[in-house]
């Protein structure tokens, strides 16, 4: 009200031509949509949307603590989580907190161990969970133990130094060997973990 009377009395007082109004008006929307803009921009630090993994419709967002709950997605209603990391689609999924903060932490460190993660859990938090707890709760939520894909730790790069190593003493005789010393204690491990590591995966 008071920019139409302020507006009005300077019209008024300097009297201003038609061309020199319609160009200030075009010049202040373009500062108001410039201004709707800059105010659009996402500054928020990175979250995360809560979730239980994925199928073929999309992410699995239900769990056994919000099945019963009859959560809607029909209409998107994003709630943040008291972490600052977190995005609930609905407030109605917003009940699952535990099972949330143990999938992020499975994600981050895929050979976590059931006590790693009760304990990562449990750390700044006002209440702790058991081991068992873990295990139950990583069970319900479809995933399981087991030994990861062997993979050797050879890149590219070793490759083309072994070759190269391999081509410089090509020429060598039994002789030239026996001026090597050779170590009986040293390990070498060709895959970039032993049989004894574990990780989580989801079933398919």
């Amino acid at each position: 009200m008071s920019a139409t009377v302020i507006g009005g009395y300077l019209v008024w007082k300097f009297r201003p031509t038609a061309k020199f109004l319609i160009a200030s008006m075009i010049a202040m929307e373009a500062v108001s949509a410039l201004g709707f803009i800059l105010l659009m921009i996402p500054k928020c630090d990175k979250v995360e949307m809560a979730n239980f993994g994925l199928n073929r419709e999309g992410l699995i967002l239900d769990s056994e603590c919000n099945f019963n709950c009859t959560c809607t997605t029909k209409a998107f209603s994003p709630i943040c989580g008291s972490d600052g990391r977190t995005v609930f689609f609905t407030p109605c999924f917003a009940g699952c907190k535990e099972n949330v903060n143990q999938t992020r932490i499975l994600k981050r460190d895929r050979r976590a161990t059931l006590a790693h993660i009760a304990a990562d859990f449990s750390d700044g938090a006002s209440t702790s969970v058991s081991v068992r707890t873990v295990q139950r709760t990583v069970i319900n939520m479809g995933s399981q133990s087991r030994r990861p894909t062997r993979a050797p730790l050879l890149t590219a790069r070793h490759k083309a130094l072994l070759l190269s190593w391999a081509r410089q003493h090509y020429h060598w005789t039994v002789d030239d060997w026996k001026h090597v010393a050779w170590s009986d204690e040293s390990r070498f491990q060709l895959y970039r973990t032993d049989a004894r590591v574990r990780e989580w995966r989801r079933h398919h």
